[in-house]
């Protein structure tokens, strides 16, 4: 037998799977649970202020927002709910029958688990060089034979990131003997 057939039973699957820890549905249902029932308690007092509750009332109608482990619960696809105030308990009741049916058990076992949008800002632009300790003056062969005007150009683009033909440093790498624009 050759190493690369003794090799093929080590999986990555494997691994992941050894490492998991088991979901107990029940105990994973308590925190959703007790949530619904302090909503409901919440709502029923009157309470629209508390922080940190599940839900707001605004012009009859409740935004409704769970959380559990501190993130947002997606249900319906959405991160808020909205539905008319005079519903709400109905809804909370009929909600609290089906976690404990174990209707909402894949998405508290799947929370928190890459099922959100990730945002990415846009990319802040670069000032600097690439290379920090090599100037302009100092990489530029002809820098010497440059007009002031020229040399404050290669300097303000290097500044800003840029190679002397105006490209991204980031982008194309560090070019200091590129040709200037006319």
């Amino acid at each position: 037998m050759a190493l690369s057939d003794l090799f093929s039973f080590f999986t990555g699957e494997a691994k992941e799977k050894y490492n998991a820890k088991p979901v107990d549905p029940v105990k994973a249902r308590k925190p959703l649970l007790a949530g619904i029932k302090k909503a409901r308690d919440d709502f029923n007092a009157d309470e629209y202020t508390k922080p940190n509750r599940w839900f707001s009332v605004k012009n009859s109608v409740v935004a409704f927002h769970p959380k559990l482990a501190g993130k947002t619960l997606t249900i319906n696809g959405v991160d808020e709910n909205h539905m008319p105030s005079e519903r709400f308990v109905e809804f909370l009741d009929l909600m609290e029958k089906e976690v404990e049916a174990g209707e909402f058990d894949e998405v508290i076992a799947n929370h928190g688990k890459g099922n959100t949008d990730v945002h990415i800002g846009k990319a802040k632009r670069s000032r600097g060089s690439a290379v920090k300790s090599e100037k302009p003056w100092e990489a530029r062969k002809d820098y010497a034979s440059l007009t002031r005007a020229q040399k404050q150009s290669v300097s303000r683009l290097y500044g800003y990131g840029k190679n002397p033909d105006g490209s991204l440093i980031a982008d194309v790498g560090h070019k200091p003997d590129a040709p200037l624009p006319a």
